[in-house]
């Protein structure tokens, strides 16, 4: 095996984003195949989730994306999510539909939130025949066999992160989304306030934090 050719131009920090910001998401799209002309739920906003919006956008997908704090969701839109919901809307499920092809529901899923509450929004926000990838890290992930997965004939897919031969075209998916992974990447520290760095993103106040070993 050799190692891929990647675009020679791409800087460390453009590189280091097909780590945990565009990888995991990167990798549970290539598993659903999600493709142009689908709608794709998105839930949890964190830089899994953005990267989920990059990702999905790249490859012509219409992007739904559901959060509940509003500096990401801001970024969520100027990363190019076309509708952008706060998951404590008590009519967020209607909203999803709404904004879906013909109120089906959407095509497929991508959860990066990891909470139950994301979990089941999945699974009732797509269609019958739908497909959902499981990002997120966490939370018990309860479904009822008949009306969640026999009926409605759901895929549910479990993604770690993208295969070997992924690597060369999510490096070109990075080269071609350059001016979006600056607008992801909102805050750098030096390592030795890797501290303050990590209190600022429990906050929910970033989008990709990036760590300096070098300065």
């Amino acid at each position: 095996w050799q190692l891929p050719r990647i675009p020679e131009e791409l800087s460390i920090e453009e590189g280091s984003m097909a780590c945990c910001a565009l990888g995991p998401a990167y990798g549970a799209m290539r598993l659903t195949g999600l493709g142009p002309h689908q709608t794709v739920l998105i839930t949890g906003l964190g830089p899994v989730g953005l990267g989920a919006v990059v990702c999905a956008k790249d490859v012509g997908a219409t992007v739904i994306a559901v959060d509940g704090a509003p500096y990401r969701q801001a970024l969520a839109r100027e990363l190019g999510a076309d509708v952008v919901l706060d998951h404590a809307d008590p009519d967020v499920l209607v909203r999803v539909r709404e904004a879906s092809r013909d109120g089906r529901g959407v095509d497929q899923a991508i959860e990066c939130a990891g909470v139950p509450e994301a979990h089941r929004l999945c699974v009732d926000a797509v269609r019958r025949r739908g497909v959902i990838g499981l990002v997120g890290e966490g939370g018990a992930f309860e479904l009822k066999a008949s009306d969640d997965c026999l009926r409605k004939q759901l895929t549910i897919l479990g993604s770690w992160y993208y295969k070997r031969q992924d690597v060369a075209p999510l490096f070109r998916l990075i080269a071609r989304n350059r001016s979006k992974i600056r607008t992801m990447i909102t805050h750098r520290f030096p390592m030795s306030r890797v501290q303050e760095a990590f209190e600022l993103q429990l906050r929910a106040e970033t989008g990709k934090v990036l760590l300096d070993p070098w300065a």
